[in-house]
């Protein structure tokens, strides 16, 4: 009896659960004003409903929809007017795939934001996996930019770095290219508490025909013009070049329920890519995110600790950092890349999850002393379903390698106006802390002007760590605790378990 009892209460709990989440979806979202050309160039995902205003109507296109700028594809899901001179009056409107001019709408707008309370769909997950995401989002501070022209999401601050032992400094890229003043907020938009050691800028002005770009342990190499792979294949052996060639978000990443659905699927995926030779000392660039899939595994592997997962995350606290490491290492939490050199694979090094807020473009140098002649191999390889790679491609070390300008705070205020510089002014212990979602920090700084003839790359530098808040539809499990530290792959086996187990929850005929 009390079994059964026990049983309903958790049936009842999770249908409560799902209602909630799905109001809480509804609610939660809004319409973000964008540039169209910002879906061709990639500088927005196109994993967001797309709205669509013009002069006689408009029209709601569900993701994904195919591109062909300045004409957008897709099925409307949404329609008022006669949008285009589209009559939507005639049968079966809804659902059906119809074209739009993006040029001539007088608004376009993404269903996205706020991050922490919004999931967008990702290809091959159900809704029922999308309403468990919600629940069981992990981040990092969200960081925010304007130069005087709106404000953009730009992506995470130290993704990944989750306890204090393995508090990381992190570069992230900015939009910005110019001098003058910019605006910059620091966010806490998710159910955790953010610490904040240090943060300014690094400004980079370079030559016109090079680029800078940051590498996984924060620091800046300039390298010149890259080349694409003339080749790619998945550790499978599938062609995957068409995925990685360019930056163009056709994306190489897991298809999740082809996965789950295997006897035996694999618990590490990734990809291997042929490069012609390049003078000089070759660079690897990736342009990746990690995925929101890997912070739902992360979620209710927290969950998995129930009640004694605060005193856990004391101990991960204090932990020896190396442990951490190589426990991520294993478990492709973290992506490792190699490069075929004297017949066999040798590492470049580990990629941090990036967060799913935003891709970036990660620079891996080769070993100083590379003399190889002939093609290039590099391979990349994660857990199962926690990278999406959208592009591959090998530069090489410019000549001129020129040193970064450190950009000071001009002034961070706090949400009661207090002054916040003097904690971050340097990684000292002494923290800016973010505690509850919706707090957030104001910064303001003064970029120098511009050389004549030079072309300039700003980074943000932050370094520190988050700690979450006890996880959501908390599910203690010893088992899963013992196995995860004892069973190499048991990271991805678990997340996949889990989709099995969720994968029909709400299913819905219209879903895409």
């Amino acid at each position: 009896m009390r079994t059964r009892l026990h049983a309903t209460l958790i049936g009842l709990g999770h249908a409560c659960l799902v209602l909630a989440l799905v109001l809480g979806q509804l609610a939660c979202h809004s319409w973000y004003p964008i540039h169209p050309e910002d879906l061709q160039t990639g500088r927005q995902d196109r994993d967001h409903n797309l709205e669509l205003t013009y002069s006689d109507g408009r029209v709601v296109l569900l993701e994904p929809y195919a591109m062909d700028y300045p004409k957008v594809t897709g099925r409307v899901v949404e329609v008022t007017g006669t949008p285009m001179g589209w009559d939507p009056q005639q049968p079966g409107h809804l659902w059906q795939s119809v074209s739009f001019d993006l040029e001539k709408a007088q608004v376009v707008r993404l269903w996205k934001i706020n991050p922490w309370k919004a999931v967008a769909l990702s290809a091959g997950i159900p809704v029922g996996i999308v309403m468990i995401l919600i629940a069981t989002k992990q981040s990092c501070p969200f960081i925010y930019v304007d130069e005087g022209s709106g404000e953009r999401l730009v992506g995470e601050g130290y993704p990944s770095a989750i306890c204090r032992s393995i508090q990381r400094e992190d570069l992230l890229q900015l939009p910005v290219r110019g001098g003058g003043d910019l605006k910059l907020r620091l966010a806490n938009l998710v159910d955790e508490t953010q610490y904040t050691d240090r943060l300014d800028l690094l400004s980079v002005d370079h030559a016109r025909d090079t680029r800078a770009l940051a590498t996984m342990n924060a620091q800046v190499v300039v390298v010149v013009p890259p080349q694409a792979p003339l080749a790619a294949r998945d550790l499978e052996g599938q062609d995957c070049l068409a995925q990685v060639a360019a930056v163009d978000q056709v994306v190489w990443k897991t298809d999740l329920q082809r996965v789950a659905l295997q006897a035996k699927p694999p618990l590490r995926e990734g990809l291997s890519a042929t490069f012609a030779p390049i003078p000089g000392r070759p660079v690897l660039e990736v342009q990746l995110r990690s995925t929101r899939w890997l912070e739902t595994v992360t979620g209710r592997y927290f969950a998995a600790m129930g009640e004694d997962f605060p005193a856990l995350l004391e101990r991960m606290n204090t932990t020896d950092a190396k442990d951490i490491q190589a426990w991520r290492h294993q478990e492709g939490i973290d992506l490792r890349a190699e490069v075929r050199q004297g017949g066999r694979w040798r590492p470049l090094g580990y990629l941090y999850p990036s967060g799913a807020a935003g891709y970036r473009r990660i620079a891996l140098p080769f070993p100083a002393d590379w003399q190889e002649a002939g093609p290039i191999q590099v391979r990349l390889s994660g857990g199962t379903g926690f990278w999406w790679v959208d592009a591959l491609a090998l530069s090489a070390l410019a000549p001129d390698q020129p040193a970064g300008q450190r950009v000071a705070i001009l002034s961070a205020k706090g949400q009661d106006g207090s002054d916040q510089r003097p904690l971050l002014e340097a990684a000292d212990g002494r923290y800016q802390i973010l505690s509850q979602p919706g707090e957030e920090v104001d910064l303001r700084f003064k970029l120098p002007p511009l050389p004549e003839a030079q072309e300039r790359t700003v980074f943000l530098r932050i370094q520190g760590y988050y700690n979450p808040h006890a996880p959501a539809m908390p599910r203690k499990s010893l088992l899963t605790l013992f196995r995860m530290q004892t069973q190499e792959g048991a990271f991805a086996r678990f997340g996949l378990d889990y989709y099995r187990e969720h994968r029909d929850v709400l299913h819905s005929p219209g879903a895409p």
